[in-house]
């Protein structure tokens, strides 16, 4: 029997989602994780790091000589954050040329709070973290362009928890930032924690026995328990890779999980799209309309013919703008991922006078920023290499003018890029609208949740 090696393997093109996150925490508003909202998520922080295959999240608090404030709320809170010492910024940050306007000059002012911000951002570039948690006003204006230039990631406080869940669900871990319970797996949380899948599914038992329409029921219950919560799971496995594919980028290594992300936002926007429908079955079914089930659909104009007269104020809710707009994109990216080439979200690049470079020419830079390769591998394998090479080379000398973009061409021949992994959580925040537009006026005993 051969002898297996026990030791350590070395991994020097990781293969696997990265298992640890480091947030750099703005020391101005560490004082608010004494909030039980918080206290809950940096609890998920702590579970995660003791659970049995562990998540490391590390929280970093810049700190410089004298800030005996930051270290008081540092020692009283006793929770798991890492002193960063700052005698000096590691250099002056200069945001890119997406931030512009009052928003750049906010951010290049003179006074404290932009040189504050200047700080974090530098201290966020130069250790590569995964996101800032702050509440600073000009980091928060400028937090999409900032992202897109420098794939820093600007994260409110509210949205801290969050951020933890998705990487935790992403590792099959079904956590929540909210409830402390660690019992639930994908089958119950989404119904059960999730601060709208819980919702929907309390609204739907405490109706279940009164519903006497064996359709109506059985379309609101898969709808509310099944549906939707495949759109929540894809939703945050899509932030998942996107936080795995900004990770390894910041490595300088390639952008990987590609397929993954693409699978899971396709994913995203197909049952979307189902749930417009399946809310339309289950108007019909509500309002007894003499319509075929094949003639029910968001678009179908033969549903709202029939559905107008009994309800307008939905109707016109639904028909008017942006509502409109919203499910004409939808539509675009829904019917390309069921029927058409399926619309894989990519970088948007522009070339430099770097990228535009003749290929011989890179060939030559190549030969010298990397002489050990050229002088250990043979020159037929070389050659065979150098077309992967040059243009791994010439990619990385363009310029990202926007990230994960997919292209649309509309009959009417309008063309136009739009990123589904930037407006996902837009996308969401529409379809609880629409969600809650329909329940609220097929259903008179629908209790409207608080804050949803």
């Amino acid at each position: 029997m051969p002898q297996l090696f026990k030791g350590p393997i070395l991994v020097t093109n990781p293969t696997l989602p990265t298992r640890e996150l480091t947030i750099l925490v703005d020391p101005r508003y560490l004082s608010h994780f004494r909030s039980p909202e918080l206290i809950n998520a940096l609890q998920l922080a702590i579970d995660l790091h003791r659970s049995a295959t562990p998540l490391g999240i590390t929280l970093l608090v810049p700190l410089k000589s004298g800030s005996t404030q930051t270290e008081n709320n540092i020692l009283t809170l006793s929770l798991p954050f890492k002193r960063v010492h700052v005698q000096a910024t590691p250099y002056e940050f200069v945001p890119g040329q997406t931030v512009k306007g009052k928003k750049r000059k906010a951010l290049l002012g003179n006074d404290e709070e932009a040189s504050h911000c200047r700080m974090l951002l530098s201290i966020a570039e130069s250790l590569k973290v995964d996101g800032i948690v702050t509440e600073a006003v000009p980091l928060l204006e400028s937090r999409y362009p900032i992202y897109q230039d420098h794939l820093i990631r600007i994260v409110p406080l509210h949205e801290f928890g969050d951020l933890c869940e998705i990487f935790a669900h992403g590792h099959s871990i079904f956590w929540s930032s909210t409830d402390r319970n660690r019992i639930y797996t994908f089958d119950l949380f989404y119904q059960m924690v999730h601060w709208k899948g819980s919702r929907l599914a309390k609204w739907f038992f405490s109706q279940e026995s009164s519903l006497t329409d064996a359709a109506l029921k059985e379309n609101l219950r898969t709808a509310l328990l099944q549906r939707y919560p495949f759109v929540l799971y894809a939703r945050d496995m899509t932030r998942f890779y996107e936080l795995q594919m900004d990770f390894f980028t910041r490595k300088g290594l390639s952008r990987r999980f590609f397929l993954p992300m693409g699978y899971h936002v396709n994913n995203f926007y197909l049952h979307l799209w189902g749930m417009l429908d399946q809310l339309t079955l289950i108007a019909k079914y509500a309002k007894n309309l003499p319509l075929p089930d094949n003639k029910c659909g968001i678009t179908a104009a033969a549903f709202w013919k029939e559905f107008k007269p009994r309800e307008k104020h939905l109707t016109k809710f639904v028909k008017k703008a942006p509502i409109t707009d919203w499910i004409r994109t939808m539509s675009d990216m829904r019917h390309r991922a069921a029927h058409n080439v399926i619309p894989m979200p990519t970088e948007l690049l522009m070339h430099t006078p770097e990228s535009k470079k003749t290929d011989e020419e890179i060939w030559g830079i190549l030969k010298m920023e990397d002489e050990d390769t050229f002088g250990v591998v043979p020159d037929e394998i070389l050659q065979k290499m150098k077309p992967t090479m040059i243009s791994h080379w010439r990619i990385d000398k363009m310029k990202r003018v926007m990230k994960d973009v997919v292209f649309f061409t509309r009959e009417d021949g309008v063309i136009y890029f739009w990123s589904p992994v930037l407006s996902i959580d837009h996308d969401l925040s529409y379809l609880n609208a629409i969600i809650d537009a329909f329940l609220v006026s097929l259903f008179s005993n629908w209790d409207q949740p608080k804050g949803s």
